[in-house]
């Protein structure tokens, strides 16, 4: 565009220019304005709320985590069933990067305000992101896939979006959960939001831990302040550096043969919280060939 108003203020035009010489330059600042507009239309994105309480009244105060800024903005209703009521509302993704909502008499946590993220719905004590327009809550859509782990075998689940294509050109990016239990429903409706946002797609592998969790999240770094609390090991488990191989060596190259995948570090990802969270940050530690991506969550 500086190239275009330069050239309209030089000697080099054109008859019609002659005729009538702003007209070049009141173009390019329409141009200009539009673009301004479209570009701060853009920064808007619409935050939905749906509360299982089902309140009258639902107010979203966005705000940015550093600079304090803040606003208010009245939710409107757009839809209510037997079960839920949905609220709406439109909040400048430019100017803040958190929010909640106050319904009734409480208030949600805090969550990250992004387009990434389509709505939340509260349902009794939890908030889980949801994409709006679709059922939410349907994530039993998974392969079972079964392997052998130490001395017994452990149950995963392997979550495709709904037009995977096998046979693709364009190859899927791994996210790996080392606790299904915990974490599965949360990132399968975060993954959905940020695909509908951008072309990246992603696969998502959920480890199931049952009996031997507190010892398969556990990575033996040193000895455990807790050790007497954990006692003596019931079953035959592993722990958190033999879980970690198990996931490096075994898992990843089962669903790197198996699924239509990337197989570089730069699109396998691992992601945990809490003990998961530790274990996550252990395995990329262990394997930074394998895993280019981590997210620790208060490990």
């Amino acid at each position: 565009m500086v190239m275009t108003l330069f050239t309209a203020c030089t000697n080099d035009t054109t008859e019609k220019d002659k005729s009538n010489p702003t007209t070049t330059v009141t173009e390019q600042a329409t141009e200009a304005t539009t673009e301004q507009t479209t570009e701060a239309e853009n920064n808007y994105h619409t935050l939905y709320f749906k509360d299982s309480s089902k309140s009258n009244k639902a107010v979203a105060t966005f705000f940015h985590s550093v600079s304090g800024k803040s606003e208010d903005v009245e939710m409107k209703k757009v839809n209510e069933d037997k079960d839920t009521v949905t609220f709406s509302c439109e909040g400048d993704c430019s100017v803040y990067n958190m929010a909640y909502v106050t319904y009734g008499e409480q208030k949600t946590l805090e969550f990250a305000f992004n387009k990434c993220t389509s709505g939340w719905h509260k349902i009794g004590d939890e908030l889980l992101p949801y994409m709006e327009g679709e059922v939410d809550g349907n994530f039993s859509e998974y392969d079972e896939v079964t392997l052998t782990a130490g001395e017994y075998e452990k149950n995963i689940h392997v979550w495709k979006p709904d037009n995977y294509d096998a046979s693709s050109d364009e190859k899927y990016s791994t996210i790996y959960l080392p606790d299904a239990d915990i974490f599965e429903n949360f990132v399968i409706e975060q993954v959905k939001a940020m695909m509908a946002l951008t072309d990246n797609k992603a696969i998502i592998i959920a480890i199931e831990n049952n009996f031997a969790r507190n010892y398969e999240l556990l990575p033996k770094i040193g000895v455990s302040a807790d050790e007497k609390q954990l006692g003596e090991l019931e079953y035959d488990s592993m722990n958190g550096s033999e879980f970690a191989e198990f996931i490096a060596k075994t898992l990843v190259p089962y669903v790197q043969k198996h699924y239509n995948v990337y197989t570089d570090a730069r699109h396998t990802s691992i992601a945990g919280v809490s003990m998961s969270g530790l274990e996550t940050f252990y395995t990329v530690m262990e394997y930074p060939d394998v895993f280019g991506t981590l997210g620790a969550l208060s490990p």
